[in-house]
């Protein structure tokens, strides 16, 4: 996957630029050198900032070059954002698509209802509650640290998660929102995880609305609609062995524990549950 970082610059930057010029530098050959940095530069007028295009599995290495720039710690940066770049055409595309073959156009999950919640696919807009979601100390302990600390940190994780999830596979974590307000309060879908080849159940709530049956209901509509559009057969679900409200959830909708397995992305060991249909009772 490749990732753009951009710069926009303060009016006197050409005059400011010179005594960090070397560091910047260096910093810059440094990530060339991991394979992390492709190509860097200032605009041809310098005053319209700069791009950076980096390579890898997530928007980390951008963001950390960004973070140690000298640059942008001595204040030459006015702002700085990273946006994932799906790049199709050209040598070292990282999703090479010739004319007449598949694009990743699938559709969005449908919007799910039951008697409290909607369960509808993310935009771009809920940039701000995703910022708050994937910092609550439930997320952070239980899930797991994203790195997102700034709206812009936020909108790239929809870009490169639920957003592109959607296009690729037609499912992915969706907003769970109240119907009697229309708040946001968690996410749940069912998602495409590296390196397994059955669907994994994932959910995430505000505390503030924890403890009150609104997880299951919404995993339940999830996994109807992966049972009855999907034509699913199993679902899995990963949960660190200590966070024991996920496991009574999971337990509570027939999911079985299978026992501990390594996954990409998380951090240590997670208990492994597996709903299979055929053996499960009739969802409700």
């Amino acid at each position: 996957m490749h990732y753009l970082l951009f710069y926009d610059v303060v009016p006197d930057y050409l005059q400011r630029r010179a005594a960090h010029r070397d560091a910047h530098l260096a910093l810059a050959w440094a990530a060339h050198d991991r394979g992390d940095l492709l190509l860097g530069g200032a605009f041809e007028d310098a005053r319209d900032g700069a791009a950076l295009l980096f390579v890898g599995e997530s928007p980390a290495a951008a963001e950390a070059f960004a973070q140690a720039d000298p640059y942008v710690l001595n204040g030459l940066v006015t702002r700085w954002r990273v946006r994932p770049w799906i790049t199709v055409a050209g040598t070292g595309a990282a999703r090479p698509l010739r004319p007449g073959s598949e694009a990743m156009t699938a559709a969005p999950p449908p919007v799910l209802e039951t008697e409290r919640l909607r369960v509808e696919p993310f935009t771009l807009a809920d940039a701000p509650f995703i910022l708050r979601l994937l910092n609550t100390p439930g997320f952070l302990t239980y899930i797991a640290d994203k790195g997102v600390r700034t709206i812009e940190q936020a909108e790239a994780y929809l870009e490169t998660g639920p957003l592109r999830s959607y296009a690729l596979h037609g499912l992915g974590l969706c907003r769970v929102t109240l119907k009697s307000s229309g708040e946001a309060i968690g996410m749940c879908g069912l998602i495409h995880r590296e390196g397994f080849d059955i669907r994994d159940l994932g959910y995430a709530f505000l505390p503030e609305f924890e403890g009150q049956g609104l997880a299951t209901e919404s995993a339940r509509a999830v996994l109807a609609f992966g049972r009855e559009t999907l034509g699913l057969d199993r679902v899995i679900a990963l949960v660190g062995p200590e966070n024991d409200r996920s496991i009574r959830l999971l337990v509570n909708l027939g999911f079985r524990d299978l026992g501990m397995v390594e996954a990409p992305s998380i951090s240590g060991p997670c208990a492994y549950y597996q709903l299979d249909w055929a053996a499960a009772a009739p969802l409700e």
